[in-house]
Parts: structure tokens; C-alpha cells; sequence
């Protein structure tokens, strides 16, 4: 089994938005199936950890297959 996380963080909206999208047409077009019976998944955030007064993230989007 093989497993990716990815942490990526971008300063402009935009090229979040092309990596967001082409990361759910991959997904939605792939054979990703788990031997475990587990989900594969993304999911899309807003983050505040570099404000003040740091905040939890936000999922803007999640999709499992």
C-alpha cells in the first residue's frame, strides 16, 4: 500500500484553486481503491495558523472516494 499527504500552502488564491481542481479530477478519475476498506480522500482548507490569534483550519471542501 501507498499513501501521499500533502502540505502545500499558497499565497494566491488562484493557483490553489488549479491545484484544488486538478487534484479532484484525478481523483475522480482514478482507480484509488484502499485494501483496508478505508476512505481515500482531499481535502481543501483555509489555514490561520499565522494570524494573531492563530485560528484552526477551515475545510472548504472535502471529497472521498
Amino acid at each position: 500500500m501507498r499513501r501521499i499527504d500533502l502540505c502545500l500552502f499558497f499565497e494566491v488564491d488562484t493557483e490553489a484553486n488549479t491545484v484544488w481542481t486538478a487534484l479532484k479530477n484525478y481523483l475522480r478519475d482514478s482507480k484509488i481503491r484502499s485494501l483496508a476498506g478505508e476512505k481515500s480522500f482531499i481535502q481543501y482548507q483555509d489555514c490561520h495558523h499565522d494570524e494573531i490569534p492563530p485560528r484552526p483550519c477551515e475545510i472548504l471542501e472535502r471529497i472521498e472516494k
